[in-house]
């Protein structure tokens, strides 16, 4: 058996205990084992009744210690310890030379255990206590002198008596104050383990408020433009001069982009909760078709009532391993940009390149491009916010998520851009 668990077994563990309990039930073991030597010297003085007194003091302790380490009953136990240090003090002062005694070094001890395994607000009486027992005897000595007081038979008993208390003295100071000590210090630990767990969740906090605020502007960014065209939608269709064919083709429009709108939502509403979650990605090998024709199908109605015209070269057979969740937001991101800033009455080139090891997705406009000042802050979230054509308004934080999103697929985004020309947008997709 290790020492350890051996000292586990007689004082017990943090788990069961406080630090005062675990300090009370090493002063009464060690303190009854301690006193096994006293027994030992008081025979050597030849002294019947210092005999007694240490015997009924070890049974004493024996008997708090029980109560308290086995009966788990701390409080009872400790009230019986308390009464018998003071009986203690009084016996080995009339029985050991009193004031040339060492019941003074001895009542130190006592005094630094009642502290050690007592509340603070305690220690005043204790203090107090220990003040009056000992002006009451030092008071008894002068009035009465020593006639009841036994002395020492010779000088060596005296040395050996004064030795012995110092040392045990000394032992028990060392084991109280290191525990006290040890405690302090594992203390301080789990403070330090708290603030470290602290700072980590409150980076995340600050992950999930980043995380939080990338959800909302790109759902802002995504919802502002279908909601522009079926305003847009909806100002024509209250025009008067149309005839009923042009209205019920507008309604029909209309219809058409409201449920596409309705599904975006809930493709957004099913990627937020990834984001705000933490969830990690869902790769799958998955065809274009499978998420890509839905996407262009809902751009193709908000360029639609912008008067650009939405073009698409892609095999909806050819599979990819990705996320569909985050290439949807890439490329509707890009579209609606391209969208945004391409006039009236020009296209907007959706295509899909294959090639043996990766995909080229290209978003090629023939809008007012990309200043080049602009163009090296433009994945960064810093680039100066450009209107659209028809004045339509941006963040500029959707290219930042893009490009974050490239990355999660272990791809790559590169923009060819000219002012006054339009701006071809590639994006490199690994197919594994």
């Amino acid at each position: 058996m290790s020492f350890k668990k051996f000292r586990d077994i007689v004082y017990g563990t943090e788990s069961e205990f406080g630090l005062r309990e675990l300090i009370f039930h090493q002063v009464c073991f060690l303190s009854a084992l301690a006193l096994s030597f006293g027994i030992l010297l008081a025979l050597n003085l030849r002294d019947l009744d210092l005999i007694v007194a240490i015997l009924i003091t070890q049974i004493v302790l024996t008997l708090s210690y029980w109560l308290s380490r086995v009966m788990r009953l701390f409080l009872v136990g400790w009230i019986l310890f308390s009464i018998t240090t003071y009986a203690l003090i009084v016996s080995n002062y009339f029985l050991n030379a009193g004031i040339d005694g060492t019941t003074n070094i001895i009542s130190v001890l006592i005094l630094a255990i009642l502290f050690a395994t007592s509340r603070s607000k305690l220690h005043w009486i204790w203090t107090s206590t220990h003040g009056l027992v000992f002006s009451a005897l030092l008071f008894y000595e002068l009035n009465f002198g020593k006639a009841s007081i036994s002395t020492y038979p010779n000088a060596e008993a005296r040395y050996v008596d004064h030795v012995f208390s110092y040392l045990l003295v000394l032992a028990f100071m060392y084991f109280i104050f290191r525990l006290i000590r040890v405690a302090y210090e594992k203390q301080q630990e789990k403070v330090i383990e708290q603030s470290k767990d602290l700072e980590e969740k409150q980076a995340e906090l600050e992950k999930s408020n980043t995380e939080l605020i990338k959800v909302l502007s790109i759902i802002a960014h995504d919802v502002r433009n279908p909601l522009a065209s079926i305003q847009s939608f909806l100002e024509l269709n209250a025009d008067e001069s149309l005839t009923k064919d042009e209205q019920k083709e507008i309604n029909a429009s209309l219809l058409h982009m409201v449920q596409n709108t309705s599904h975006m939502l809930d493709d957004m509403v099913n990627w937020s909760k990834i984001q705000i979650s933490g969830t990690s990605t869902s790769f799958n090998t998955v065809s274009l078709s499978s998420w890509l024709n839905k996407t262009v199908d809902h751009l193709r109605g908000i360029a639609q009532a912008k008067g650009v015209l939405l073009n698409e070269d892609y095999n909806g057979r050819t599979k990819l391993y990705c996320d569909p969740i985050l290439m949807t937001v890439i490329i509707r991101n890009l579209i609606q940009n391209a969208v945004k800033f391409t006039p009236p009455g020009k296209n907007v080139e959706l295509r899909v390149i294959e090639e043996k090891q990766e995909l080229i997705f290209e978003i090629d406009d023939r809008g007012i491009g990309i200043p080049i000042e602009n163009q090296k802050h433009l994945f960064s979230g810093q680039a100066s916010i450009q209107s659209g054509t028809q004045n339509e308004t941006g963040s500029g934080f959707g290219l930042m998520i893009v490009k974050e999103y490239v990355e999660a697929h272990q791809g790559s985004i590169e923009v060819l851009s000219k002012p006054k020309e339009g701006s071809l947008f590639k994006i490199h997709i690994p197919r594994q």
